[in-house]
């Protein structure tokens, strides 16, 4: 599920509002979730226990839905995705430790740091925008800090700022 939220899906749901990205990422992991548990009691109870396949089919439906199993489930299963969505949006937006070093109230009081700042910029970017007209200008920029985000923070960079088409990078010394 990692390496399709990671490698598969960024791409397609970059594009998309987070609350959408959000519901629809959440309803992949509750069809991964129930599929797995469906697959390990099925394969338990058949090669372990060597039960029949049909009674195996019949319990699984009746342990889920009469039990209340599935709404047990699900709601710890959309607590754990909640959290773990929203952590994995933070790290992907700002950098990696970001999201604890706000809970630790690292932000809250101004600091002394030394940094090394780092401006990028596009050069150029006001004759590709006079080339590229509004619309495409915006989805070239968008690209652009997109790519050149997820390279910072696969390198753990820290973006401070976005400003237009500039990234403000901070790194400390």
């Amino acid at each position: 599920m990692g390496y399709l939220f990671v490698n598969t899906l960024r791409n397609i749901f970059k594009v998309r509002p987070i609350l959408f990205n959000f519901f629809v990422k959440t309803l992949i992991l509750l069809f991964a979730a129930l599929t797995m548990n469906f697959l390990s009691h099925l394969a338990d109870n058949i090669f372990v226990e060597n039960l029949n396949l049909r009674k195996r089919l019949y319990d699984f439906y009746h342990y889920t839905i009469t039990d209340n199993w599935l709404l047990r489930r699900i709601l710890y299963w959309l607590i754990s995705f909640a959290i773990t969505q929203l952590y994995l949006e933070i790290n992907d937006k700002y950098a990696l430790g970001v999201l604890l070093d706000i809970i630790a109230g690292k932000y809250i009081k101004p600091r002394i740091e030394n940094r090394i700042i780092m401006f990028i910029d596009l050069k150029d970017s006001t004759p590709i925008a006079e080339k590229l007209w509004h619309q495409n200008y915006f989805l070239f920029i968008r690209e652009f800090i997109y790519d050149f985000s997820l390279a910072l923070i696969e390198h753990n960079g820290i973006i401070y700022q976005y400003q237009g088409d500039e990234i403000i990078v901070p790194r400390e010394m």
